[in-house]
């Protein structure tokens, strides 16, 4: 099954670049992850959200066996 492929990669590699030498840009096929900001793409508000509520969460533990 595996030999018996309808299109070798060859062919495939030089249909899609002859491709996008004619047409220049696809934008349906640029990576959505391009057009995020660094916050977005590195989720630096979803760590800091569970960073402060892990740091909360320890706080209120401590603070309560201290005071028990």
């Amino acid at each position: 099954m595996i030999r018996a492929k309808p299109v070798s990669s060859e062919q495939l590699l030089v249909k899609w670049t002859e491709f996008v030498a004619e047409f220049k840009t696809l934008p349906n096929l640029t990576p959505y992850g391009a057009k995020l900001g660094i916050i977005q793409y590195f989720c630096i508000d979803v760590i800091a959200f569970l960073l402060f509520t892990i740091s909360c969460v320890i706080f209120v533990v401590t603070y309560t066996i201290r005071v028990l």
